[in-house]
Parts: C-alpha cells; sequence; structure tokens
C-alpha cells in the first residue's frame, strides 16, 4: 500500500478523531501536556520554541506503527470458535479495552458498527440484561473487526511529516 504524506499540523484532527491521544503519548513515552504543547507552533517572544521538530514526526510515525501493531493483534476471533459464552464475553471485553488505550472506540463504534452506545457498554462490561449478560453477535464481532482493520490500514496508509 502507498503511503500518503501528511503535514503534521494537518493531521492533528484525524489523529484526535482516530486515537485516544492520552493513550498514544504514553506508548511514545509523552504526556498529553507534551502532545497539546506541540499543537501551537512558536510565537516569536517565546524562549522555548514550540511546534513539532523532525525527531518529535519520527516519534509520533514510530507510535503509529505501534498502533497498527496493536489493532492486528487485538482483532477478535469469532464466538463461534469459544463454545462457552461466558469466557467468550470475557475475552471481548479484555481485548476491547485493551485496544481502547490506543483507539478510539466511540469513532469506531459510530463509524464502522450498527450497534448502539448503551448496547455496546451493556456488551463490553458484561451487563446483564432482562436476566442474561448482554452478548457481542457474530455480526457485531464481524463489524468491530472490518472497523479494526480499517483503523489500521488508515494508519499504516499515512506518513507524517513536518
Amino acid at each position: 500500500m502507498e503511503q500518503i504524506e501528511v503535514n503534521v499540523y494537518e493531521y492533528l484532527p484525524t489523529f484526535r478523531k482516530l486515537l485516544n491521544v492520552s493513550g498514544f503519548t504514553k506508548l511514545i513515552g509523552k504526556s498529553i501536556v507534551w502532545f497539546n504543547n506541540k499543537e501551537s507552533k512558536s510565537q516569536a517572544f517565546e524562549r522555548i520554541p514550540n511546534g513539532f521538530t523532525e525527531d518529535n514526526v519520527e516519534l509520533i510515525n514510530y507510535g503509529l506503527e505501534k498502533v497498527v501493531a496493536a489493532c492486528e493483534k487485538h482483532r477478535l476471533q469469532p464466538p463461534s470458535e469459544c463454545p462457552n459464552r461466558e469466557i467468550y464475553n470475557k475475552y471481548v471485553s479484555i481485548e476491547l479495552k485493551e485496544l481502547r488505550k490506543l483507539v478510539n472506540m466511540v469513532y469506531l463504534r459510530e463509524n464502522y458498527t450498527d450497534i448502539p452506545q448503551s448496547s455496546w457498554n451493556k456488551k463490553i462490561n458484561n451487563f446483564p440484561n432482562r436476566g442474561t449478560v448482554s452478548q457481542f453477535t457474530e455480526t457485531d464481532i464481524s463489524q468491530i473487526n472490518q472497523g479494526i482493520d480499517k483503523v489500521a490500514e488508515l494508519l499504516r496508509s499515512i506518513k507524517v511529516t513536518l
């Protein structure tokens, strides 16, 4: 796949939409404050220049590669591969909670699934629903995996530049 070069400042809105910025900054060893301070370019009278440097851009690209790897690692197995639904529900919940440290689950749910927010929350937290535990269906898992793949594909296709 061909990579598209995108200026870091132009990419920031997409970056914030796709990723959990707090988790991403932890992944690259920085704080959210560091990232927020870099967003605004330096002012004429500042002693320490703000803005991203070439090293920062390399670090961001490295972090994006790690997020893509996390997406691939946390793809969900279909429910048919685990006969015990209780174990399967816990597996899905753990995998999605790990992935949401890096990927914005609201973006994933709203853009790639037709699962309502209340239902998503019940399913991911294994809340009871009319006497039984809410469960992700084969269709839900398929949509979630497609969303994970699309996010990974989008991140893989972008090379951030200065």
